[in-house]
């Protein structure tokens, strides 16, 4: 029995050292340099402040503000939170202006966490829907 215990133990320790976690703006400039550097179980903590970017995700990581997620677990508050409100990924970013969500997750059956941000300004991504015939659509502003 206390070899059992001492696998899972082992198990869950690896796993947690072996995860990073990367700050931005602190070590990257921007979240999407972040996520581009991140590999699988990698943490992300973005700083307040806004950030001008449509975000690419395809991996299974955390994506997080620095709220204090302990005090807002259990509450309806998450929408006042100062930190929440002021840390803001705005989608208005004009690179392509097909893929104006402010995050496209893509990629395969991937399960990334999103906690404690704001989405504005994403006007979502073009895509052809194929019913019977070709049409366009602009889907997932805030996130596709």
């Amino acid at each position: 029995m206390k070899l059992k215990y001492f696998l899972i133990y082992s198990t869950l320790s690896l796993t947690l050292l072996s995860a990073t976690t990367i700050n931005i703006p602190g070590d990257y400039s921007t979240i999407q340099d972040g996520i581009d550097a991140s590999v699988d179980g990698d943490i992300i903590i973005i700083s307040q402040g806004t950030y001008y970017e449509n975000l690419i995700l395809n991996k299974e990581i955390t994506l997080k503000s620095n709220a204090d997620f302990d005090a807002l677990e259990g509450t309806d508050e998450w929408h006042n939170d100062p930190i929440v409100m002021s840390t803001i990924i705005n989608g208005s970013l004009v690179n392509d202006p097909n893929k104006r969500s402010c995050l496209i997750i893509r990629d395969g059956d991937i399960q990334p966490t999103i906690k404690g941000l704001t989405f504005e300004e994403g006007i979502g991504t073009s895509m052809i829907v194929v019913d019977c015939d070709p049409y366009p659509v602009r889907s997932g502003g805030a996130i596709l």
